[in-house]
């Protein structure tokens, strides 16, 4: 009876050592295919967000050196500028994929100092393209205190997000930008009233590499946001607003002056 016993416990043990390697296998499996598609929606909207640029540097410099073509200053003037612009969006692009690089590999980390947020904030509007820099609304909580945080990643954070709303909402139109401390996290939203985003996707868990039903196709600005949130232990959240544009909030876990001073 007792070997009866040892054998079924035996047989129980390696039945479950089994299903668990299969189970194992078909999570490998479905994390291959998940992180294949991923790659080639990123492959593609790369490819996309590559052509654009480098069409227009390579036809305003076609034009500019051409001898056939008889151009006034001022359309030499605004020609450059079209490839200034598109080298700025160039070197946007790999800047981010970089980013992505490092979020990807896990070797970035969160380098924690006390940060002013008002000086997160106004770096990351002066860090945009100048002509993306009109009417940008800032709200902050008077008196909001210090916040321990990675200046650098989250003022990145802030900048992918006020560059995602005037890419995708109409010329000469506003954004808003508010902070607040929400118990003990840090709260940072940009608001705009742009079209916001498809009402058919679960929008905590929205694509923002393929970023469809906006314009511009790349979300990698985004998803590079949401790492470094993520890395602060933080959140990303996406809404659209009742009376149209989007609403992205940066909902980040953080110490701030007083709290510190209260522990002590």
């Amino acid at each position: 009876m007792l070997s009866m016993y040892f054998v079924i416990v035996l047989l129980n043990g390696i039945l479950s050592s089994q299903i668990r390697h299969f189970e194992k296998q078909a999570r490998l499996k479905e994390e291959k295919l998940n992180a294949l598609n991923f790659y080639n929606t990123l492959f593609n909207s790369i490819s996309h967000e590559l052509r654009t640029p480098i069409t227009t540097i390579m036809g305003v410099t076609e034009n500019l050196l051409s001898k056939e073509v008889k151009l006034s200053e001022d359309n030499r003037n605004e020609l450059n500028h079209e490839v200034l612009i598109a080298a700025a969006r160039l070197n946007r692009l790999v800047d981010n994929l970089l980013n992505m690089s490092r979020i990807e590999s896990g070797f970035l980390k969160p380098k924690l100092t006390w940060c002013d947020v008002n000086e997160i904030i106004h770096t990351a509007i002066g860090n945009l393209p100048e002509n993306m820099q009109k009417n940008i609304h800032v709200n902050i909580q008077k008196d909001i205190p210090l916040v321990k945080l990675d200046f650098g990643l989250i003022e990145q954070t802030l900048n992918n997000l006020l560059h995602n709303a005037r890419v995708h909402t109409p010329a000469n139109t506003s954004a808003i930008v508010t902070a607040c401390i929400d118990g003990n996290k840090l709260k940072m939203s940009v608001t705009d009233n742009g079209p916001g985003f498809p009402l058919s996707e679960n929008l905590e868990k929205t694509d923002l590499y393929s970023q469809s039903g906006r314009k511009g196709g790349l979300g990698l600005g985004l998803t590079i946001a949401r790492g470094f949130v993520n890395m602060h232990g933080g959140e990303l959240l996406i809404e659209n607003n009742a009376g149209g544009g989007a609403c992205v909030s940066a909902l980040i876990p953080a110490e701030t002056m007083e709290w510190r001073e209260s522990y002590e």
